[in-house]
């Protein structure tokens, strides 16, 4: 997806790993540096996307505990104690009413990004 977005000129945070954060104003990405080219970049996040290779283009709205159990599920967790994973547990919760989530099933094509944005 990330390969995809960057042959059409966007600009990718990163093509892995993110890190999410309420600043006050709003909730930003981050890209976590693992090359030894990478600089930091930011940008403002809108929406989430929950992606999975598919036979058509098709996006689908997601919200309340499902919004939270798919981003859990893409979110890295170390077995941490569990006051840590309480905290990140509430953390989703309050992102993911704020921010739309929505489940993108793509062709791994151009296509998929003709798609999000005529339904933007």
């Amino acid at each position: 997806m990330a390969r995809l977005w960057d042959y059409s000129g966007a600009k990718v945070i990163h093509d892995d790993r993110l890190i999410l954060r309420n600043t006050g104003s709003g909730y930003r990405m981050y890209n976590t540096p693992v090359y030894n080219n990478d600089e930091p970049l930011e940008s403002p996040l809108n929406k989430i996307f929950i992606i999975e290779h598919g036979d058509e283009n098709k996006l689908v709205p997601v919200k309340g505990a499902n919004a939270v159990s798919l981003i859990m599920a893409n979110c890295i967790q170390h077995n941490w104690g569990p006051d840590i994973i309480t905290r990140l547990l509430g953390s989703v919760s309050i992102m993911s009413a704020k921010i739309p989530t929505v489940k993108l099933s793509f062709k791994p094509d151009r296509s998929v990004i003709d798609h999000i944005l005529e339904n933007e």
